[in-house]
């Protein structure tokens, strides 16, 4: 958290530093996954790379392109929806507090937003397609955490639904499903990632 009665100090610039590697640590996050038992996963600067601009090309991100932090500092899902919004240009949009601890509320003032592109989690994202809570602007809805089990009768024209999955040890995502109202399509993986039975 930034303590705003401190002046912010630095350089005007990006920094350039040539020593970093693709290798190298971007964020460590705690996890206790499919186990229970928590640990700590290491997040390179090539993994969250990689899904930065699979997110970025797959889902036409660019700079005022509009989305969503509601999934909460210590899901994963969360780097998904902070890094490629800073990395396009894009603008994110961060519920108020007091609204972020409501979920009522929080979907309501989700379905008012002019978002592009925004993720959920499944149960919230079941409950704004049952109650057809979507604002207009919308055209795709991120979706994970947990498969959807069955698609709403009706769903706004223009709005792209992807059910999203992977562990944290894959950076987020690794594989992805586009359903329709006639079938569930295959499951496919994000690009240099491969999936096994």
């Amino acid at each position: 958290m930034l303590d705003p009665n401190l002046p912010l100090t630095g350089p005007e610039h990006n920094p350039q530093r040539t020593d970093l590697a693709p290798n190298h640590l971007v964020y460590i996050i705690y996890t206790s996954g499919s186990t229970g038992t928590p640990k700590g996963v290491m997040v390179e600067h090539r993994h969250l790379n990689n899904l930065i601009h699979w997110h970025l090309r797959d889902f036409s991100v660019r700079a005022g392109t509009r989305s969503t932090a509601t999934a909460g500092l210590a899901f994963d899902a969360s780097a998904w929806e902070l890094w490629p919004a800073l990395s396009s240009g894009g603008t994110l949009l961060l519920p108020p507090r007091a609204v972020a601890r409501d979920i009522a509320q929080m979907l309501e003032w989700w379905a008012r937003q002019p978002l592009d592109i925004s993720f959920l989690v499944t149960p919230l994202a079941a409950m704004v397609l049952r109650e057809q809570a979507i604002g207009r602007t919308l055209r795709c809805l991120l979706i994970g955490g947990d498969h959807l089990d069955r698609m709403p009768s009706v769903l706004p024209e223009n709005l792209s639904l992807i059910n999203n999955y992977g562990p944290t040890e894959t950076t987020i995502v690794a594989t992805l499903w586009r359903p329709s109202r006639r079938r569930f399509p295959p499951v496919r993986e994000i690009p240099r990632l491969r999936k096994h039975r």
